[in-house]
């Protein structure tokens, strides 16, 4: 039998922990990532590697509108995680739209940096991340935002990892 040791779980008074999303938000197809590197402690990746002639993209969002929640979830002894990542983009260009086309029946690699400034990574290669309900909207009234609101979520074994590694903005060169 494994001897499971706990380490103490403290919250030092005047700690800063203020919540939210910062940045921007990256994504890419599941199907266009080689490899993530997950380190030994099991909740902490350290490198993404693309396919041949692949990156991720950058994704604006709205100040305040995003969001990585990690839900857990199963019964007794068959425990694990829900992961989800909510936003809010502004307008309705082709692109806005292109995106939610694309996003709509596709696994997906994201990865969404914390106001703390800690990057989270939603999805992996065995369980990316899927769309789940949002909607675009042209706003009712002027004074009412109007743009798409997108939605994903991911199953896992633990909490969405802690990314330590470098963004893969540039073209992954051919092998």
């Amino acid at each position: 039998m494994t001897l499971v040791v706990l380490e103490d779980l403290l919250f030092e008074e005047g700690t800063e922990n203020m919540g939210g999303l910062v940045g921007e938000i990256y994504a890419a197809p599941a199907s266009e990532v080689e490899s993530i590197t997950v380190a030994e402690d099991g909740v902490t990746a350290t490198a993404i590697k693309m396919k041949a002639g692949k990156k991720m993209s950058r994704i604006y969002f709205t100040k305040d509108t995003g969001k990585v929640e990690d839900n857990e979830v199963g019964e007794r002894d068959g425990g694990s995680f829900e992961t989800t990542l909510g936003f809010f983009h502004p307008g309705n260009s082709a692109a806005v739209l292109k995106a939610k086309k694309k996003f709509n029946n596709g696994g997906f690699i994201f990865l969404a940096m914390d106001a703390q400034g800690q990057m989270r990574v939603v999805g992996s290669k065995l369980y990316p991340a899927y769309r789940e309900a949002g909607s675009i909207t042209t706003g009712g009234t002027p004074t009412e935002r109007r743009g798409a609101t997108f939605n994903f979520k991911a199953a896992s074994n633990g909490p969405a990892l802690i990314f330590t590694g470098t963004v893969p903005l540039e073209v992954a060169p051919a092998a």
